[in-house]
């Protein structure tokens, strides 16, 4: 379900960068708890689109359409991890193939501060895009633990074919505050702040 946070006359603003946030649920005589620390995140400085002619990649044809680029930077200093969100005309590319996460500016340390590499941002375009959708990108800071977590999700759903690993369970950070009951919970917390930056192709 969807929760909403309404606060009181008294309350401190909710989601402030930089500040650690905990989540507290009771349920059926149990009580969990879970920790996140909301990073903060850098602007998108411009996003754009590239037209291109139709292309066979790996045996498939892929229509000629536009393909979005952007211009951002990992933000310079500790460790980051991003969670790139994409939609077309509103609807959010959410198979799990269409999961685009980041480790500062790619895919592990090392690359701090500088400008997102060239996967990163042709994973934006999961299909092409056509005269007068709506394209729009935000960017999550999910941290590093919440990026290892997505990253184990993301190889378990798509843990297919030939070659295929044994499937393992991924971990959870909700924990039972009674630590001699057996009842675990599943599932993950995380705050995060986003960035956002929309465009139409014309």
């Amino acid at each position: 379900g969807d929760y909403e946070w309404q606060p009181g006359p008294a309350d401190l603003p909710f989601g402030i960068m930089g500040n650690a946030y905990v989540l507290n649920i009771k349920f059926e005589g149990e009580e969990y708890e879970s920790f996140s620390v909301m990073d903060s995140i850098q602007p998108i400085d411009s996003l754009f689109y590239e037209f291109r002619e139709q292309e066979i990649v790996a045996g498939d044809t892929i229509k000629e359409g536009y393909v979005l680029n952007m211009f951002a930077k990992d933000k310079k200093g500790k460790a980051n991890a991003y969670w790139f969100k994409s939609y077309r005309n509103g609807k959010f590319f959410n198979k799990p193939g269409d999961m685009n996460l980041a480790y500062d500016a790619a895919f592990g340390p090392g690359s701090d501060g500088v400008q997102f590499i060239t996967p990163i941002i042709f994973n934006l375009s999961p299909e092409r895009f056509s005269l007068n959708d709506t394209a729009l990108v935000e960017i999550y800071s999910i941290g590093l633990p919440t990026y290892y977590y997505m990253s184990l999700a993301q190889q378990q759903m798509t843990n297919t074919g030939l070659f295929a690993t044994p499937a393992t369970n991924v971990p959870t950070n909700i924990q039972n505050k009674n630590r001699d009951s057996k009842i675990r919970a599943v599932g993950w917390f995380c705050t995060a702040s986003v960035t956002r930056k929309g465009v139409r192709i014309k």
